[in-house]
C-alpha cells in the first residue's frame, strides 16, 4: 500500500491547522476515506516541520491539488516493497520524482541526528529515513 507523508501551508498558524483537521475529521466522519491521518513530525531541508501521513488513495482524491497544500514543492511518497521493505521517493509538484531509496527505521533518539531529512512516527516511536539523507 501506497502512503504520502505531507505537510500543510502555514501550519504554525492554529486557526489554518483546526480547520484542516476538521476538514479530515468531516472526511473521516462521511466514511469518505479509506484509512486514516496520523501526525508525524519531520525535517526536510534541514527545517522541522508537522506533517502527516495517509494513504495515497485518500491523500490524492482530498489533499493533493488543495488549499491546504498549494504552497508544497513536494510530497514523500512511500510504499511497502518485498520482504518488509519500504521505499520513498519525493513527488514534486512540477511532476517529477526523485527515487530516495529504501527507508530506515530507528527507533533510538540517535534519529535526530540522522541528517537533514526524516520523520518520525509518534504512534509507532520510530524515525525513518534515507542513506541519501
Amino acid at each position: 500500500m501506497k502512503h504520502v507523508i505531507f505537510a500543510i501551508d502555514n501550519p504554525s498558524d492554529l486557526h489554518t491547522l483546526a480547520r484542516f483537521l476538521r476538514f479530515v475529521d468531516e472526511l473521516r466522519a462521511m466514511q469518505k476515506l479509506k484509512g486514516t491521518l496520523k501526525p508525524c513530525v519531520g525535517a526536510y531541508k534541514g527545517e522541522m516541520e508537522l506533517s502527516y501521513i495517509m494513504t495515497k488513495e485518500d491523500f490524492d482524491a482530498h489533499v493533493r491539488g488543495s488549499q491546504w497544500v498549494s504552497g508544497q514543492e513536494s510530497f514523500l511518497e512511500v510504499e511497502q516493497g518485498y520482504y518488509g521493505r519500504t521505499y520513498a521517493a519525493l513527488d514534486f509538484t512540477d511532476g517529477s520524482r526523485v527515487y530516495l531509496g529504501e527507508l530506515e527505521a530507528e527507533t533510538d533518539k540517535l534519529g535526530l541526528m540522522i541528517g537533514q531529512n526524516w520523520t518520525y512516527r509518534p504512534d509507532l516511536k520510530t524515525f525513518y529515513f534515507t542513506e541519501e539523507n
